[in-house]
């Protein structure tokens, strides 16, 4: 029971840092997505099912994207910009900057 106690007060402190938060998102993003790709692949098969499946295996490639980036700007400033780095709630900021950035439209003419 001791043992339990230990490992889940470990995880719930790991949950609450900034890299551990981004990680947790960047892997949901991949799994949506990849979710996203094995349903369009299967029931794409007609004209409606495809365009809604592309549609949403896009926006998953995008949040991944965006994921990527906000792990880079993290990664930037925890390695360069040592001093004076902290942004208030940076994750929060980062997730609607993340989750949102994929459903802006795109002009493919």
């Amino acid at each position: 029971m001791k043992v339990n106690e230990h490992y889940t007060s470990g995880f719930r402190a790991a949950r609450r840092t900034t890299p551990t938060a981004i990680l947790l998102h960047l892997c949901v993003a991949l799994i949506l997505l990849l979710m996203t790709t094995e349903v369009t692949n299967t029931l794409g098969e007609d004209y409606v099912g495809c365009r809604v499946g592309n549609l949403f295996t896009y926006y998953f490639v995008m949040v991944t994207l965006a994921w990527n980036a906000v792990e880079a700007v993290n990664m930037y400033m925890m390695l360069v910009r040592v001093f004076g780095n902290e942004i208030q709630r940076f994750v929060t900021k980062a997730a609607v900057a993340a989750w949102g950035k994929g459903a802006q439209p795109i002009d493919h003419r």
